[in-house]
């Protein structure tokens, strides 16, 4: 089994992984001011909803933690392992929460902060699935398979976005080709 370490480790760098891509394929978009008052408007109202289903989502964690932790669920050396993992996922779930919440101030800057608070929103909402599948795989095996589904279907929205998103980020890059790297240039 993985220890917890680890999946921190593999979570942490997912997350890096994805907003380095989105940087490096468009650093323009993401470092870029955001001077354009609509699109500023435009980002608050989601960044506003962002912060609102960090909390909502952090929430449920917490939930989900207290009753693991109010309750004797620790019967066994090698189902404590695995409670252990669960709390540990849902720890760092609520700190990606957290940090996604907490960046909503920073939305309307640079088109960065706006892609970190939606990719800690995602990655956090992930984590707490992961946690919840490992939880009922433990103590109601047969609610795994169910779970392991919606996480598939889950990752795959996920993985379409991501496309998506990088396919916008090729375009613009393509447009912008000739001043991209006077102005990765610029950066260094």
């Amino acid at each position: 089994m993985v220890s917890t370490t680890q999946l921190g480790v593999l979570i942490a760098l997912l997350l890096a992984a994805e907003l380095l891509i989105r940087v490096i394929v468009n650093p323009r978009r993401y470092f870029s001011k955001i001077l354009d008052k609509e699109e500023q408007e435009h980002i608050r109202e989601f960044s506003h909803n962002y912060q609102s289903r960090a909390l909502a989502v952090a929430g449920l964690g917490l939930a989900l933690g207290s009753i693991i932790l109010s309750s004797d669920f620790t019967n066994g050396q090698e189902n404590n392992a695995s409670i252990n993992t669960v709390i540990f996922l849902i720890g760092v779930s609520i700190g990606l929460l957290i940090i996604s919440n907490q960046t909503s101030t920073l939305t309307r800057t640079r088109q960065i902060f706006f892609a970190l608070q939606k990719l800690t929103l995602d990655y956090g909402f992930l984590t707490l699935i992961v946690a919840i599948i490992l939880f009922f795989e433990t103590r109601a095996p047969s609610v795994g398979p169910i779970l392991l589904i919606s996480l598939v279907i889950i990752a795959g929205i996920r993985s379409v976005e991501l496309g998506y998103t990088l396919y916008i980020d090729l375009k613009m890059w393509k447009r912008n080709s000739e001043t991209r790297v006077g102005y990765l240039r610029k950066l260094v």
